[in-house]
């Protein structure tokens, strides 16, 4: 029996950025797989009035009917916390667009602010369960001292079940709610697009490649001071980093001049993404927080030994025979890119480690397990 999904999302790729936030649409792809699924999108941004409502119907390219509700204002950031007024406006349009020809069993609401607070007004209303995925990475500044923090535990509390996208982000959760039915169900990693290619050739010189969007919480500075000492030590001599992506640190890591060739290639799609990280020789990747970290899970399916801060997904990816998690001070991380670099390891099976566990089919029968449940 397929369940009927009301996919519900306040972070979705949308009129003004296609690409944001991809690893939520990916989600929606694979629960539909083996349910029903109408995804509704709702988007407070900037505009050059007071007050725009407006909203579009599209069928994406996987065949999913996605509804984009926008508000538009000048006063934006103003309405972006004006629950009220969102639960109002998402309980008319459903009512009157998505209700009368889909009459959906199960509301799934992704992030906690603003989405599962108001997805548990509106699951309440239309008598449906409540499903909450968490990816948030600022559920303690949330909770510390959001006037909606109360709101935040309730819908908690309430669901029907939580997922999370990792034990790290598990465990945030539990600490700020007394609901039982919390799991861990991943993000999307698609197996056709990173994986480990024995044809691509090796850079020239000994290569480390990270890739992020460099702000915070990201943290380069942990790999790259760590390497400025290895190489003007000697111990890294033919040592070369390549940065991928864009952001403000990146400034800041130009002005502090390091000894060792930085090579920037901005944004990647992930046919060039898998090609870099292919030709590299180790992956590194400095973070203070994180939910999940896709690029953890991609870089070992492109078969490449990595070391890494200790967030996200790895301390559920990472052991010996693939690389280490450092404890992100200066001489740890020091200490394991240099037994990092004189390891000896099999990129083959460090790919095939992680073949099917994040794929489309593996994620959706894990939400397709918990439906069932309620």
């Amino acid at each position: 029996m397929r369940n009927k999904i009301l996919f519900f999302s306040y972070w979705y790729p949308n009129k003004n950025s296609r690409i944001f936030p991809v690893f939520v649409k990916k989600h929606a792809q694979c629960i539909s797989l083996e349910n029903d699924i109408v995804v509704l999108s709702f988007h407070v941004i900037d505009g050059p009035s007071l007050f725009k409502k407006s909203a579009e119907v599209i069928v994406d390219e996987h065949g999913i009917e996605t509804h984009q509700v926008y508000v538009e204002s000048k006063l934006y950031k103003i309405l972006y916390n004006l629950l009220p007024l969102h639960y109002l406006i998402l309980k008319t349009y459903i009512s009157k667009i998505i209700y009368p020809n889909y009459k959906f069993d199960i509301i799934h609401s992704n992030i906690l602010f603003p989405c599962a607070i108001t997805g548990h007004r509106l699951s309440a209303h239309f008598k449906s369960k409540h499903v909450i995925t968490e990816h948030w990475s600022k559920l303690d500044q949330f909770f510390s001292k959001n006037l909606y923090k109360r709101s935040g535990k309730k819908a908690y509390d309430n669901a029907d079940a939580i997922t999370c996208v990792s034990g790290i982000l598990k465990s945030t959760v539990q600490s700020y709610s007394n609901n039982k039915s919390v799991v861990i169900v991943p993000n999307v990693i698609d197996e056709t697009e990173f994986y480990y290619d024995p044809q691509a050739g090796a850079q020239k010189h000994y290569t480390f490649v990270a890739a992020a969007n460099w702000t915070s919480p990201k943290n380069p500075f942990l790999f790259l001071d760590a390497l400025e000492r290895l190489h003007r030590e000697g111990k890294i001599p033919d040592l070369s980093l390549c940065l991928i992506g864009n952001g403000r640190q990146l400034e800041a890591v130009k002005q502090k001049r390091y000894s060792y060739p930085i090579t920037y290639t901005g944004i990647l799609n992930a046919e060039q993404l898998r090609k870099h990280l292919n030709s590299s020789h180790r992956f590194v990747h400095g973070s203070d927080y994180e939910t999940f970290s896709t690029i953890i899970v991609e870089a070992l399916l492109c078969g490449l030994p990595s070391i890494v801060s200790p967030v996200g997904i790895a301390p559920e990816v990472i052991r010996e025979s693939n690389g280490y998690i450092t404890d992100n001070t200066p001489e740890d991380w020091y200490q394991k890119i240099n037994a990092c670099y004189h390891g000896s390891y099999n990129p083959k099976a460090i790919s095939e480690q992680l073949i099917g566990k994040y794929d489309l089919q593996t994620v959706g029968s894990y939400f397709s397990s918990i439906y069932h449940t309620l």
